[in-house]
């Protein structure tokens, strides 16, 4: 059987790759990801070389972008070449051509057009990986003159094809014809991709990539071209060896609670993202800058933008000068000179290590967002030269937002909503923090799932045990086994997702877990789904089915927290039960061989939502309960099924509606009628809380989302009326899953006087014990179990603890007593 199953996972490691061109079911493209590297990561470089690169390149470059606007400025009487961005600070792997050549390209958002260099070279620079040869690609084809991008190229002539010329600014340039091919990012491959095919390549600053990825604004670029209308982006710190994820379309999109900002568009200079940059506040001052330093002007010049591929921020003087006095005077450090490393403010660390350091906030305020900065993202301290340097430094002409100050959040470019949205994350763990602020999007749904019918599983008697769940990081772990012999595993329960999967040998790619990996070679009932299986076809072709071959179900699964798998669907018999242990033979399940993201402390999950994938409905049983004990206790919680859920104890029992989406079935859906703080109840707008017509909105009950989020609305009210009440000083909280927390006396949190919390559902009240939404998050520190969620509410764990929830699907209807 082991022989057998490994040429099986060859034929799955295939299918990744050829699924987009080979399926017999294609489906247009919905959401790419690609990983991006750091183009010093493989250097060896330390901390301090890796800060005098990337000031040296960031120089470089806003030299180039300066000179790009001002050129456009002074040519309106004047025929002269565009000059563009180039150059970076990440690389993207991809391939391209049948059969496909990988290389690594320089990701720029400063500029349009893709290209690599290409066969036979007039002038080449060194590249890493082989060059492009079109003549052995049967993908390859010219673009004619007459054709839309062609015409879109600011320079080109047409002799015979369309040969384009691309300039940098510094006399680096590309030269070329513009082509189409087959391009590979990741497992997805993408046809009829415009790109430069140059001949002839010359300048500073590309030899670390083969080539270049335009993400700007104009057509030639890769988002215009992909037409998947937004993309975003999680940077890994300076020091850090993670690779960075690129995501494009419905894998692009943030959690509910981000903020946003509208894109400006600058007609001189359609490629960049401009944002409106309205202030800036060091310390507790608000920094006196003249209203127009930051304008973009109607010549094009001035302005702000964000870019990927410069590293340092660079303010207009009439701001920068402010900010950099603002921090000599509040920083308790003596100033240092940091020419050598290429900054202009620097400060010298104190002899003493262990001492700690303390630097003055900084907040960039956007139209309508601010961004309240790190202090990794503006300072960054090198022990071997004693400096701590600011990584912002004065320019004339524009100012740009660099990626030092984009690092651990995830960037949202929504180009066909014209705004960009930000939110903080770790990007070195793939995903957002296990405590971040809650949403819709962490609820982890898979995109698009199709309703269709189970597979009809015997329910056998699962419903005569329950099980027990232990506390995880934010989410609650249940123990279970798989195959035969029974393998042990602990994975997340979720009723926010509908599939069952755990990580699988042989692996592409697997997360760092605490057990084993699941072997199907070593289980004597384990068996593949063919493509034609219910199960299979419930995952919808939507991008989620990656089969290509009729006796294997090939899938992708995603997540809202940039956690994903890939794997193949198939049926094994798995073990539940912590009193009596029951075996449920063919049950379907993703064995995952490709997996990113974070399982917080699990070896997979185990949806419980409404599709047929989800466990309860592979079962066929309707009802399930459960109790969770607080998440800081060790203790068990206890998950019942059947008539056991039923069973909801002496206290008074309070029963609900259960709604559904019809745009997300996943879900479990309760009407939200108002809000009690204190003696008052808040006046939110009936509408805050419903469930519109178009899927948005609503209010969901989830076990995998910690602190409840509230739509914005109806935070603010809750927020005010909790200060109003509790009258202690407001504090930041470090952690970024709660929206209000304060400073208390003493530690004995306990002996503060909060007002009562009551969610008026309809038909029933949940009167919240204190335990249930006050949280002591540190040192005198006492939160408020509430975040602002943006436009949708999500019920968190933390507010169904001590109490048993049971899910009624055969009357639809959530009931909930205290336990």
């Amino acid at each position: 059987m082991g022989t057998t199953h490994k040429l099986q996972i060859l034929v799955l490691a295939m299918i990744f790759v050829v699924a987009r061109s080979t399926g017999r079911h294609p489906a247009p493209l919905k959401g790419l990801r690609v990983d991006l590297t750091h183009i010093d990561s493989k250097g060896n470089f330390s901390k301090l070389e890796l800060l005098q690169r990337a000031a040296h390149r960031s120089h470089h470059r806003m030299s180039r972008l300066i000179a790009r606007t001002t050129k456009a400025a002074g040519s309106s009487s004047q025929v002269q070449a565009p000059v563009h961005a180039g150059n970076g600070e990440f690389l993207m792997d991809l391939a391209i051509g049948t059969p496909s050549v990988p290389f690594s390209a320089i990701l720029d958002t400063g500029s349009d057009l893709i290209w690599t260099q290409c066969k036979p070279c007039v002038d080449c620079f060194s590249q890493s990986t082989p060059i492009f040869d079109p003549s052995t690609s049967k993908t390859y084809s010219k673009l004619p003159c007459s054709s839309a991008l062609c015409q879109a190229l600011p320079t080109f002539s047409c002799k015979s094809d369309c040969e384009y010329l691309y300039s940098y600014g510094d006399s680096s340039s590309t030269q070329g014809v513009l082509a189409s091919e087959t391009f590979t990012f990741g497992s997805t491959k993408v046809g009829h991709v415009a790109f430069g095919c140059g001949d002839t390549n010359e300048g500073d600053g590309f030899s670390q990539g083969a080539g270049l990825v335009g993400l700007g604004r104009g057509p030639l670029s890769l988002i215009s071209q992909l037409g998947l209308g937004k993309f975003s982006y999680c940077l890994t710190s300076l020091d850090s060896s993670k690779k960075s994820p690129l995501l494009f379309g419905s894998l692009a999109d943030l959690s509910s609670g981000a903020s946003s900002t509208p894109l400006v568009k600058n007609p001189t200079q359609a490629s960049f993202y401009y944002l409106t940059l309205k202030g800036i506040t060091v310390g507790a001052t608000p920094l006196q800058i003249p209203s127009s330093t930051f304008a973009l002007q109607e010549d094009g010049t001035g302005g702000l933008i964000i870019d990927s591929g410069t590293s340092i921020t660079y303010l207009e003087q009439a701001g920068y000068k402010p900010l950099k006095k603002a921090f000599a005077a509040q920083m308790q450090l003596p100033v240092a000179d940091g020419s050598a490393i290429g900054l202009d403010l620097c400060f010298s660390l104190p002899s003493d290590a262990s001492s700690s350091v303390e630097v003055p906030k900084l907040v960039l305020h956007f139209d309508g967002a601010d961004l309240d900065l790190p202090a990794n993202n503006y300072m960054i301290g090198d022990s071997s030269s004693g400096l701590l340097c600011l990584t912002v430094m004065g320019s004339r002409g524009m100012s740009i937002l660099g990626n030092f100050q984009q690092q651990n959040m995830q960037i949202l470019y929504d180009v066909d909503n014209g705004k960009l949205s930000f939110a903080p994350a770790q990007c070195d763990r793939g995903a957002p923090p296990p405590r971040s602020p809650p949403g819709q999007a962490r609820a982890m749904w898979l995109l698009g799932v199709q309703a269709a019918a189970s597979s009809g599983v015997d329910p056998t008697t699962l419903t005569k045990s329950h099980i027990l769940v232990s506390p995880g990081e934010g989410e609650y772990l249940m123990d279970l086994a798989i195959g035969t012999p029974p393998l042990p595993f602990t994975v997340i329960l979720d009723t926010g997702s509908d599939l069952i999967w755990t990580q699988c040998k042989p692996c592409i790619k697997c997360l760092k877990v605490p057990e084993h990996l699941f072997d199907p070679s070593k289980s004597s009932t384990y068996s593949d789904l063919p493509y034609a299986s219910k199960l299979c076809q419930a995952l919808e072709i939507d991008n989620s089915i990656l089969s290509a071959d009729q006796q294997h179900c090939v899938y992708i699964y995603r997540y809202g927290d940039l956690t994903s798998s890939i794997g193949a669907l198939a049926t094994e018999t798995f073990t539940f039960g912590s009193v009596a242990k029951v075996r449920v033979p063919g049950l379907g399940f993703g064995c995952g061989h490709d997996n990113w993201g974070d399982l917080n402390g699990g070896s997979g999950i185990v949806g419980f939502g409404r599709n047929p994938l989800s466990l309860i409905s592979q079962l066929g049983i309707r009802k399930f309960a459960y109790c969770f004990t607080p998440l800081l206790q060790s203790k068990q919680s206890t998950l019942f099924f059947g008539p056991l859920a039923d069973n909801l104890g002496g206290g008074p029992i309070l029963t609900t509606p259960l709604l559904q989406n019809p745009s997300v079935l996943t879900f479990y859906y309760v009407s939200l009628l108002g809000i009690t703080v204190g003696m008052n109840r808040l006046k939110i707008p009936k509408s805050a809380f419903e469930l519109r017509k178009d899927g948005t909105g609503g209010v969901i009950v989830d076990s995998g989302t910690q602190v409840t989020g509230l739509v914005n609305v109806a935070y603010k009210k809750a927020a005010k009326a909790f200060k109003s009440y509790v009258k202690l000083p407001v504090v930041e909280d470090k952690t970024g899953s709660f929206g209000l927390c304060f400073k208390t006396p003493t530690n004995d949190t306990a002996s503060v006087k909060v007002p009562q919390l009551v969610f008026h559902f309809l038909g029933a009240n949940m009167d919240l014990p204190k335990e249930n939404y006050m949280f002591q998050n540190g040192d005198r520190v006492l939160c408020v179990n509430i975040a602002n969620n943006g436009d949708s509410s999500v019920i968190g764990n933390i507010q169904q603890q001590n109490m048993k929830v049971l899910y009624d699907l055969e009357n639809e209807k959530l009931s909930f007593a205290p336990a």
